[in-house]
This record gives structure tokens, C-alpha cells and sequence, in this order.
């Protein structure tokens, strides 16, 4: 069986249909206040330890959580069958460009998505 072009079928096509465009930015905005994104508010803006990310075609179950400074989805959310699912576009390959980290992880949208994710999934609040 032929293999499939590299993001042009994903696992959950109903929260992101294909995840084909290769994208750099630094910035990445939250669209909407979610139990994933602990502390941000529709509009908050937060530098990502990447500069790479997928930019994401959208699915009919999905909730945007995460979107890069023209607009295009980076991250989804959405509850599917008896699970929660998070669509991360984030590229996350190191290479010359990444941020250098300063300060705690969570001040990055990788660090705050990771603890909001698993505090979502768990129903339980890290410390």
C-alpha cells in the first residue's frame, strides 16, 4: 500500500483535515480562553520556543485554540468519542533558529499548553 503525502491524512481528520503548509513565525496568539491554555484569554499573545509550526486545515469538530500572526491555525482542540484530542502543529525540530529559553518554561505557548493539556486530559491540576 502506497504511503500518504506527509500531512495530507491525519489520525483525527475531524478536528484537522491536513497539515501540509510548513509555516515560520515566533509569535503564536490565543484564539479563545480553553482549560488547555491556563492563564490566557482570547487575544494574548506568547512567544513559542520554535520558530516552525504546521499551519492547520480545520476539521468540523474542531475548537482553534492557537493561531500564528496572519491568522492560520498552529494548534485545535476537541472532545472525540470518549477522549479529548489536541491537534499540535508545532513543529519542534531543533535547528539554529530556536529561542534561546529564558525564564520558566510555562512564559513559552509550548511550556503552558504542555501543563494546560495534561491538566485537560486528567481532569487534574499539576504543582
Amino acid at each position: 500500500m502506497p504511503r500518504a503525502p506527509f500531512g495530507q491524512v491525519t489520525p483525527f481528520p475531524e478536528i484537522v483535515v491536513k497539515a501540509a503548509e510548513k509555516v515560520d513565525a515566533f509569535n503564536l496568539r490565543a484564539v479563545a480562553a480553553h482549560p488547555a491554555l491556563p492563564g490566557l484569554k482570547a487575544g494574548d499573545i506568547r512567544e513559542h520556543m520554535y520558530y516552525d509550526h504546521l499551519a492547520l486545515e480545520i476539521g468540523p469538530a474542531a475548537r482553534v485554540l492557537l493561531e500564528d500572526e496572519a491568522g492560520r491555525p498552529v494548534v485545535a482542540a476537541a472532545e472525540v468519542g470518549l477522549g479529548k484530542v489536541i491537534f499540535d502543529g508545532n513543529v519542534n525540530m531543533p535547528d539554529g533558529m530556536n529561542v534561546q529559553r529564558k525564564g520558566r518554561l510555562d512564559d513559552y505557548i509550548n511550556g503552558a499548553l504542555m501543563r494546560g493539556a495534561v491538566e485537560w486530559f486528567t481532569g487534574v491540576e499539576l504543582r
